[in-house]
């Protein structure tokens, strides 16, 4: 799901012309198959829409290959499997990507909510990936709260530094914004639009047809 946050019509044209997909680190467990890939692909040759998956499915280089509608790629967190799995077979077919990146976890092992401890990618991956053109990168947080916890004054510091870091680092404009665990509610949500042209949330449920 895209939450757009500017009145701009032309941006808003341009993300509805365009599907967005999201992934999260490489699971070991098979969660995606091509029945959902067969029914998302169906669903957007006429309609695009937008595509959110979890995990980095095992035929992700036959999705980029084969993909019927122009799709932006997002991974969030910042996993190193972004930069020795998808990476290649991102510049292989040319296929643009944005990486939303918890900025204090840079270049450590992170455990996440399954109890997996993975590597998150280094600042030297992060500006390969960059100065290739095809991966954008953008903020997620310092350490990925959940921010309708916070005060205002820990959200901002959680929002404002990493963006902060990012542009820094990386010597962008960072635009875009990913809610961690996609939570946020109005106070969030004045915040960011405050300080970002967009961001980026997620609704669970099931894939169908209909969707």
């Amino acid at each position: 799901t895209i939450i757009t946050l500017r009145d701009d019509k032309n941006l808003r044209e341009k993300i509805a012309k365009n599907a967005l997909s999201l992934y999260h680190a490489k699971l070991t467990e098979k969660i995606l198959g091509k029945e959902l890939l067969v029914i998302m692909e169906e669903q957007n040759k006429n309609n695009p829409s937008i595509l959110m998956y979890h995990g980095v499915p095992a035929d992700f280089e036959e999705h980029v290959k084969e993909q019927k509608v122009k799709t932006t790629i997002t991974f969030d967190d910042g996993y190193e499997d972004v930069y020795h799995k998808a990476f290649p077979i991102l510049k292989k077919y040319n296929v643009p990507a944005m990486v939303f990146l918890v900025t204090n976890q840079i270049g450590v092992m992170r455990t996440d909510s399954r109890g997996r401890t993975l590597p998150i990618l280094s600042w030297k991956q992060i500006k390969e990936m960059q100065a290739s053109g095809i991966v954008t990168f953008q903020p997620h947080t310092l350490t990925h709260p959940k921010l309708p916890r916070l005060s205002i004054e820990e959200m901002e510091n959680e929002i404002l530094e990493s963006k902060k870091i990012i542009e820094q680092e990386l010597e962008v404009k960072c635009r875009w914004f990913a809610y961690p665990y996609g939570r946020y509610d109005d106070r969030v949500l004045a915040l960011v639009r405050k300080h970002f042209d967009f961001a980026v949330t997620v609704r669970r449920g099931y894939v169908s047809p209909q969707s």
